[in-house]
């Protein structure tokens, strides 16, 4: 079983044709929201974990699990009594989408096997909105990130490019528009 980053279960639910463009064909460009995103997570990013009165924040915290062949990156990660929860660190304003949430059930997954408890929070918090949307993992969020897993797989292994999504409103936000969908016009 091929080894996924989690940022492709990210791009797959996203969109499978990105996915498919930046990982198999190795096509990448950058557009100003990606800039932004990077200098945000390099704000973020740091190997100096943060200390309150309820626990301790770890940055850039790699994470893995055996069972499912996954290995990440989590933004943050709190340790603190018996919670342990991972907090993804998005630049954008838009609300709580798929593919913001498979990210953290993944981070979860990952968390809870290595350290073998159960993940009961985890959350997305959007800087530009200074908005944080909480999840409460469940088995059935575990079910979709395993199929979201095998159907990853299986774009990865295709010789054909996947068809492109049909709610295009995606698209204005996404590096690859012009060579995905090059006569696509974002209105």
């Amino acid at each position: 079983m091929e080894t996924l980053q989690l940022h492709l279960l990210h791009d797959f639910v996203f969109c499978p044709r990105r996915c498919y463009f930046r990982s198999v064909a190795g096509i990448t460009t950058v557009n100003h929201l990606m800039v932004e995103g990077t200098e945000a997570h390099n704000r973020v990013d740091s190997d100096i974990p943060r200390y309150d009165v309820k626990g301790r924040y770890e940055y850039s915290l790699p994470v893995w699990s055996v069972k499912e062949n996954l290995v990440g990156i989590c933004d943050a990660v709190f340790f603190g009594g018996d919670q342990i929860y991972p907090i993804e660190h998005k630049h954008s304003v838009r609300g709580f989408k798929d593919f913001d949430k498979i990210q953290v059930i993944a981070q979860s997954f990952c968390l809870s096997e290595m350290f073998e408890r159960h993940i009961k929070k985890a959350g997305v918090f959007y800087q530009r909105s200074k908005k944080m949307v909480w999840i409460n993992p469940t088995a059935s969020d575990y079910l979709w990130l395993k199929e979201i897993c095998r159907k990853t797989r299986v774009m990865l292994a295709m010789d054909s490019i996947p068809r492109p999504v049909k709610d295009r409103s995606r698209c204005k936000s996404c590096s690859i528009v012009d060579i995905c969908l090059p006569n696509f016009t974002c209105i």
